[in-house]
């Protein structure tokens, strides 16, 4: 009574009182979270922490960090998505159950064993990226463990010391594993030279040999298999009833998906790119089906003829074989396969016979086949439906295919509790399909079908935080697309112009050599027909430029059709360039000469200079062009051998001739722009001794001599123009380290023992190109309104340092330059050619 006395004066009611307890104690039930930066700090953080709780490791770079996760149900994650980097022996066992363990890097170590080991179940492993680490495997994944998730996760470059896959998980006796590789990249593992195609580098392995007769019901879904080269097999499946749906295989030479050991396997809605196909060497109910296979020359599938545990009830069914190589049927030998079915696959443009080896046992129906050349056995027919490229780039059919009937020996696995699609109800692209008339290949056209492209790519794989790069990339190009294309389809009909089409009479060179004048130099009003006299930031407007003009016209034609060329495809675009290059570099009555002995002279005073070179600095985006030309198929390495052979000549006399080593000594931007020329050209032409010094000197000379400490450039500030020469170098550094760096060594994140860098640079000169009236020093003499444009280094540092308000601040500037001072100093300006990647 006297409780609730003292609750009534209070005004308080009993309602009130147990709500407040309910809240008091279900905020002190709330998950905690623990910061960590050591093993010791994470084991103490494990024993206080309960179910629901997080521990975030601190952003750093940790070295020899082992540890073990023993309690369920805990969040471990880096405090920022990618930002806890592991090297050196570190290593991690999740023992526990129901953890999540997410957001980290493991990279350029070397551990004793595994790197990631999962014995625990139910786990959730997600947003990891492993890379250059000597290993054992990067993930194994354990038999005790099941209900495991692996998702958004990197996989690449794997050392070739450590003969194991990337990706282990093995199976158990007693119950399926029911794990699940979801979204996953695998990307640039190697084998070393003549290891033959069994070395063990697999990207990733389900089960061991003698685990083929356990039932795994592994899923692996929109994963992006790329270069996997360490092995002979990308995929090697060798366990029981497991599905494979919705990945991507693109540029993996003779590396192929295999089913190895293990019977009941399940294919479907896989994209095979550029590469080998699929090799089915063992086992029985292989159901491969809804698949799209551009082989080139590379056979599509390949059926074993293979004693260990021959092949019987292989469907091959609704799948596209567009410019692929034959299907492999496994009729040599005393194993045949058996009980084999083809069924309402089209064929389009084999570069092969449609099958080989055959064992004359096959099935065959309703196969549908278009401009082929060689003979169409029985149960194919040839289909008049008209096939066009979508503009995805990928191959289907206009119409419906008729004549494809649904097979009554059509039979497709239908594994349990897998959700797979045994009825084929759907096509590739998730159209669906009508119950008794289904059309031959991967795709069903309807009147308002999805287009068909992979679903697994580059972009929607593997870590977030490695995305960031192609998706700012991405906004880039979706903005510049239209103009780009427009701009294109106007210098369509341009002609070449090259030196030969002017002269001028002071020139000591011939008809082919370049020839220009010093910018800055000027008749002596004192002696107007004598030497010539300086005026420093001043240009004159009566020198010879014709032929500078005429480069940087090249520039910009051949940079902008090869953006018109990646971006639509159109080959007439690829062509047009191949024009200009010819006339340019190998039609003696037209092409240039591989030197400038001539450039930048002055009269009176110098035929020629080193610093003469800098106005070659506009074939950047031409070599750049060419290489992406050649390596994206736009124009054959015959086609261009002539073309990279003068560059190779230009390269030789530039590093040899006086004028070269001149200019390459100069100690401001003019040694800059030399070496991001040589380099350009040393990367087209694979010169590897050129390509180190540019490099050395990088990092030897241009930041610690050039840089100032604060990140400003002293030299270009004591010119008459200090604006416009600091945007310029800094542009320049920044295309050098574009074109020169490599996952091994980063000139992006290179920095001196005092701290000079490229990002330190950026940091200097941002707040200026965003702002203008802050530039604390004079004025340029010579434009000044004009500036900034569209800096490559805004483009390039933005998309190295993920920084969103670089690109924006790109995007923001005038993307079409006008006055001939902008244009000759922002050499690169065709984002396009740069931001495509190059296989």
């Amino acid at each position: 009574m006297k409780f609730e006395k003292i609750l009534q004066r209070l005004k308080i009611t009993p309602v009130y009182l147990i709500l407040t307890l309910v809240f008091w104690a279900s905020a002190h039930t709330q998950a905690s979270t623990y910061r960590v930066k050591s093993v010791i700090e994470y084991l103490d953080a494990e024993d206080k922490a309960s179910p629901g709780d997080t521990i975030l490791w601190e952003t750093g770079t940790f070295q020899d960090m082992n540890w073990v996760i023993s309690k369920d149900g805990l969040v471990i994650k880096a405090e920022q998505p990618g930002t806890s980097i592991f090297r050196g022996s570190s290593k991690v066992e999740i023992k526990a159950s129901k953890i999540t363990f997410s957001g980290f890097q493991f990279i350029d170590g070397k551990a004793k064993d595994d790197v990631c080991k999962i014995s625990g179940s139910q786990n959730i492993i997600e947003q990891l990226n492993f890379s250059n680490y000597h290993s054992n495997y990067y993930l194994n994944v354990t038999a005790t463990a099941h209900h495991n998730t692996v998702r958004y996760c990197n996989f690449e470059k794997k050392p070739e010391d450590k003969q194991t896959s990337v990706v282990q998980i093995q199976v158990d006796e007693k119950q399926p594993g029911y794990n699940l590789v979801s979204h996953c990249s695998f990307k640039n593992h190697t084998a070393p030279p003549n290891a033959g195609g069994d070395y063990g580098i697999e990207a990733l392995r389900i089960g061991y040999s003698y685990q083929s007769r356990f039932i795994s019901r592994t899923i692996v879904e929109y994963c992006y298999f790329y270069r996997c080269n360490g092995d002979g097999e990308i995929i090697s499946s060798k366990a029981r009833e497991n599905v494979f749906r919705y990945n991507t295989f693109s540029d993996n030479g003779e590396s192929h998906f295999t089913l190895r050991h293990g019977k009941d396997n399940v294919l479907y809605g896989n994209f095979f790119l550029r590469g080998a196909g699929l090799r089915i060497k063992e086992g029985q109910n292989q159901m491969v089906y809804n698949n799209y296979f551009n082989t080139g020359n590379q056979w599509a599938i390949k059926l074993e003829n293979y004693k260990a545990d021959p092949l019987k009830s292989i469907v091959i069914a609704h799948n596209t074989f567009a410019e692929s190589g034959s299907i492999l049927l496994g009729g040599k030998g005393d194993f045949q396969p058996t009980e084999v079915l083809l069924a309402s696959n089209l064929f389009y443009k084999p570069t092969a016979s449609l099958i080989d080896d055959s064992t004359g046992l096959e099935s065959f129906s309703s196969n549908a086949v278009q401009d082929s050349q060689s003979q169409i056995p029985k149960g194919f027919y040839v289909s008049n439906v008209k096939i066009l490229m979508n503009p995805e780039g990928f191959y289907q059919p206009e119409d419906r295919m008729s004549k494809s009937k649904v097979n009554s020996k059509l039979q497709i696995l239908d594994i349990p509790t897998l959700n797979d699609d045994p009825q084929i109800t759907r096509d590739i692209a998730g159209n669906k399909r009508p119950e008794k008339e289904k059309s031959a290949g991967s795709f069903d056209p309807g009147k308002k079908s999805i287009q068909m492209k992979p679903y697994a790519t580059a972009e929607n794989t593997g870590p977030e935080y490695l995305q960031r790069k192609d998706n700012l990339a991405k906004q880039v190009i979706e903005n510049i697309r239209e103009e780009t294309i427009e701009k294109a389809n106007q210098l369509i009909k341009e002609k070449p112009v090259t030196v030969t089409a002017s002269s001028c009479i002071r020139s000591a060179g011939k008809k082919n050599d370049f020839y220009s004048e010093g910018d800055y130099w000027w008749p002596d009003p004192a002696n107007p027909t004598g030497p010539y006299i300086q005026k420093d930031g001043q240009t004159n407007p009566d020198n010879f430029v014709a032929h500078r003009l005429a480069m940087i016209r090249l520039s910009e034609i051949a940079a902008t059709h090869t953006s018109a060329w990646i971006l639509s495809g159109d080959q007439k675009y690829a062509n047009q360039v191949l024009i200009h290059l010819n006339a340019w570099f190998v039609d003696p009555a037209t092409r240039m000469n591989p030197n400038m002995l001539y450039a930048q002279a002055i009269w009176g005073r110098f035929t020629g200079r080193g610093i003469g070179l800098i106005d070659a600095y506009h074939l950047v985006e031409v070599i750049r062009s060419v290489k992406m030309l050649e390596e994206k198929g736009g124009l054959s390495t015959d086609q261009l051998k002539p073309v990279k052979a003068w560059f190779g000549d230009f390269l030789t006399w530039m590093t040899t001739h006086s004028y070269g080593i001149d200019e390459m000594n100069a100690r401001n931007n003019h040694g800059t722009c030399w070496v991001v020329t040589a380099a350009a050209m040393a990367d087209l032409t694979q010169n590897k001794e050129v390509r180190e010094l540019c490099i050395d000197r990088f990092k030897t000379v241009f930041l610690p001599s050039q840089m100032s400490e604060d990140g400003s450039f002293p030299l270009e500030l004591k010119r008459t123009k200090p604006y416009g020469y600091s945007l310029f170098n800094m542009d320049a550094m920044c295309n050098l380290a574009e074109i020169l760096s490599t996952p091994d060594d980063n000139l992006w994140e290179f920095q001196t023992p005092d701290g000079k860098s490229l990002k330190k640079g950026m940091e200097y000169i941002y707040p200026y190109i965003t702002d203008k009236s802050k530039w604390p020093f004079a004025k340029d003499i010579y434009i000044w309104d004009e500036w900034p444009a569209r800096q490559s280094s805004l483009l390039f540092a933005g998309l190295a340092y993920e920084k969103e308000e670089y690109i924006h601040t790109f995007l923001s500037l005038p993307a079409t330059f006008t006055h001939p001072e902008v244009i000759r100093n922002v050499p690169v300006r065709h984002p396009i050619i740069w931001l495509t990647k190059i296989n």
